[in-house]
C-alpha cells in the first residue's frame, strides 16, 4: 500500500495542535520547568546605581584618565570600605557581612571614553545586594571628588547616586528558553503528524487519489 503523505498547510498545523496537544505539552513542560528553575534560582540577580560628575570647564581626553584612575584607586576603595565600617549605624550587606574594598572595586564601572566637548562623566556600581548599591556608590563619589578636584578644579557631583535598578538578564533568558521550548515541542509534534500514516477525513482520502465520502453516524 502506498504510504500516505499529508499536504502541509494551515489546516495541518491547526489539526496537529489539536490532535497532538498532549505530545506538545509533554515536551514543553519539562523544558519550561527547567528554564524557570535555572533562570530564577541559579542566575545571580544583580542591581546597579549610577552617578555623574560634571566640570563646567569641560574635560579633555587627556584629562579624562584622572577620573577613572582616582575612582578605582586602592586608596579610594579602601577609604570607602573603612567609612562604611565606621558609619553609625555600620553599613553592611543585608545578610550582615562586611562590604570589602575588593568587592567595591570589582563592582565599579566607568565610561570608557569621553568627548573633549563634554564635562560629564558617569560611573556605576553593581552588586547582587540591592540594599548597598546606592549608599556605596554615593560614598565612592564623595571620597574620590576632593582628589579629582585637586587636578580638575570645579568638578562637582551633578547627579547623585540613583535608586538601584535590576540589570541582570534572567527574565530575558526565561523568555528565550520558553520560546525555544515551545518551538521544539511544536516541531516534534508537527514532524510526528507529517510522517504518520493516519487519515482523518474525506480530504485525506482524496489526497491518496481515491474517491472519498463523508457520512454521519448517529449516537
Amino acid at each position: 500500500m502506498e504510504k500516505y503523505e499529508k499536504i502541509i498547510g494551515l489546516k495541518t498545523v491547526w489539526l496537529t495542535i489539536i490532535r497532538r496537544f498532549l505530545v506538545i505539552f509533554a515536551v514543553f513542560l519539562p523544558i519550561a520547568l527547567a528554564t524557570v528553575v535555572y533562570t530564577q534560582f541559579f542566575i545571580t540577580k544583580t542591581y546597579q546605581s549610577s552617578v555623574s560628575y560634571y566640570r563646567s570647564g569641560g574635560i579633555t581626553s587627556a584629562q579624562y584618565p584622572i577620573i577613572p584612575s582616582t575612582i578605582k584607586s586602592s586608596e579610594t576603595v579602601q577609604t570607602v570600605a573603612d567609612n562604611l565600617k565606621s558609619a553609625d549605624p555600620v553599613i553592611k550587606h543585608s545578610n550582615g557581612s562586611e562590604i570589602t574594598a575588593s568587592e567595591i572595586l570589582n563592582g565599579l564601572s566607568i565610561t570608557s571614553s569621553i568627548s573633549s566637548t563634554t564635562g560629564t562623566v558617569s560611573f556605576t556600581f553593581q552588586s547582587s545586594d540591592k540594599a548597598i548599591c546606592k549608599v556605596v556608590l554615593e560614598e565612592v563619589a564623595n571620597v574620590a571628588l576632593p582628589t579629582i578636584n585637586a587636578t580638575l578644579s570645579g568638578t562637582t557631583i551633578s547627579s547623585h547616586a540613583s535608586e538601584p535598578a535590576k540589570n541582570s538578564k534572567e527574565n530575558t533568558y526565561l523568555l528565550i528558553g520558553l520560546g525555544a521550548g515551545l518551538v521544539l515541542a511544536l516541531g516534534f509534534a508537527f514532524v510526528y503528524e507529517i510522517i504518520s500514516d493516519e487519515v482523518y477525513d474525506k480530504s485525506d482520502i482524496d489526497n491518496l487519489g481515491c474517491g472519498g465520502f463523508d457520512f454521519t453516524v448517529s449516537k
